[in-house]
């Protein structure tokens, strides 16, 4: 930041510098600008900047950054001459800002670590590819689940279950015993299975991580979760 020296006895008129003059002091003896008896007051600090915020004394609480100067510079500036909390709410609503809320974050460490790389993909390079590796999973699902819909192949799977034997020059269909066993988990069965395993243990370390398992348990996606798994396991128990 280019920051230039003020000399306030340049800026400041005699009625402005008598009506703040305790909160002058306050920063001359926080940042040791000069001493109290001295009639100037030097800060090396940006100029426009300070020409805002002096305006900002005179005017009776107004405050407007002005447009040659960065938001973070101002904003570092306002903080240094301590104009407080309504001088930062005038900010927040000209620049149309938002307040960021803190994330809800559980109380012990590990849990923290937990559920931050499974809640916030952005917060570390392993939460990335948590992410990627579970939207893949979900995509396969989707996929998978697709896939056994069609047609083609609930007919495959029914028809290999019968051979035909020839006797005496006749042609009949004989059931194979061990169909059922050789064709009880067939691979878009399997690849299935281990998609909702996926599901399953990602589901329970949310569990055990969230911070409130009220919002966690009420939230859409966790009931989908919930239902998908629940639902899963019980057409593999029937």
């Amino acid at each position: 930041m280019t920051q230039q020296e003020i000399t306030t006895s340049e800026t400041v008129n005699n009625p402005t510098r008598h009506n703040y003059a305790s909160t002058i002091s306050e920063s001359k003896q926080s940042n040791n600008h000069s001493n109290l008896g001295s009639t100037r007051i030097f800060f090396s600090r940006h100029r426009a900047c300070f020409e805002a915020i002096l305006y900002y004394y005179q005017s009776n609480g107004r405050l407007r950054r002005p447009d040659n100067v960065p938001l973070d510079i101002f904003l570092e500036e306002v903080r240094f001459f301590q104009l407080g909390p309504r001088a930062f709410a005038q900010i927040i609503e000209s620049e149309n800002l938002r307040k960021i809320k803190p994330k809800p974050m559980p109380k012990t460490r590990r849990h923290q670590l937990l559920w931050q790389h499974l809640q916030y993909p952005k917060s570390s390079i392993l939460a990335r590819v948590i992410y990627v590796v579970s939207m893949a999973i979900t995509l396969l699902s989707s996929i998978t689940l697709a896939i056994e819909t069609l047609p083609s192949v609930n007919k495959d799977s029914s028809v290999v279950c019968y051979s035909e034997t020839n006797l005496n020059d006749s042609v009949s269909l004989q059931f194979m015993a061990g169909c059922p066993k050789i064709f009880s988990t067939p691979p878009y069965f399997t690849i299935e299975s281990i998609c909702v395993s996926y599901f399953t243990i990602e589901f329970f370390l949310r569990l055990i991580s969230t911070p409130s398992y009220k919002h966690f348990l009420l939230s859409f996606m966790t009931r989908v979760d919930i239902l998908s798994i629940v639902l899963y396991y019980c057409i593999v128990a029937l």
